[in-house]
């Protein structure tokens, strides 16, 4: 997904911010595509200044090359220069301070160093503290948990992190009150369906985990026991 936001400020001054990659290696970076780009936005946006960004989620950027030259008999006609910047724990304070949902999945980048784990549950706590709904604690779930980079093994105790944070309202939680607030258990149930298929579709869960899930849901009493026996016979 290549997106170019244009932004105008008061006195008229433009400038267009330009996403080339996102989840990319580092070694895929390909510095005359990215001058292609560059030159095309340039030429729909008379006048605007462009910066290209690049978001490459592997631990080492130093495969990223530094500079795209080229020199005809001693004239430089071309050079094009990059600045490799990696987000790391000291850029927790201004993350935090953002307080938005970019803001937030980056603190999985900024601390997954640290531990793979406090960096999701990181990222997703604050998504939580921000106004939003379950639908963007469901959709951002999975991309926080891959940004950090959590190993099948870390999983259980990832989930256990984020049911114990006090101020975290997981997302099973949201869809119950959802339901409620509806007075909908098929509601309930189509929420926290959705919510784990996502989970197994994106690798993260297996079905095995989210059929236990779904069994802890039943236990709990958030979807009645008829509406999970569908819910894990759907999840194949």
């Amino acid at each position: 997904l290549d997106i170019a936001l244009r932004a105008t400020w008061a006195d008229g001054f433009q400038a267009v911010i330009l996403l080339i990659e996102h989840w990319s290696e580092a070694r895929r970076v390909d510095l005359p595509r990215v001058l292609w780009y560059y030159a095309a936005v340039r030429l729909q946006n008379p006048g605007a200044e462009v910066l290209p960004l690049l978001l490459v989620t592997e631990p080492d950027a130093g495969q990223i090359p530094g500079v795209l030259q080229s020199t005809i008999a001693g004239f430089r006609v071309l050079d094009f220069q990059t600045r490799v910047v990696q987000i790391g724990p000291e850029d927790l304070p201004r993350l935090r301070q953002l307080q938005n949902h970019v803001a937030a999945m980056m603190l999985s980048l900024a601390l997954r160093q640290v531990d793979a784990v406090a960096a999701a549950v990181a990222a997703v706590v604050a998504l939580a503290r921000m106004p939003g709904s379950a639908d963007d604690l469901r959709r951002f779930l999975p991309l926080a948990v891959k940004l950090a980079r959590i190993r099948d093994s870390e999983l259980p105790r990832f989930y256990a992190q984020l049911r114990e944070d006090p101020v975290m309202v997981t997302i099973f939680d949201e869809v119950q009150a959802r339901g409620e607030s509806r007075g909908e258990s098929r509601g309930k149930t189509e929420g926290a369906v959705a919510t784990l298929r996502d989970l197994v579709a994106q690798g993260i869960l297996s079905v095995d985990a989210a059929r236990a899930e779904i069994r802890r849901l039943v236990a709990n009493g958030v979807i009645p026991e008829p509406a999970g026996t569908e819910a894990i016979n759907r999840l194949g």
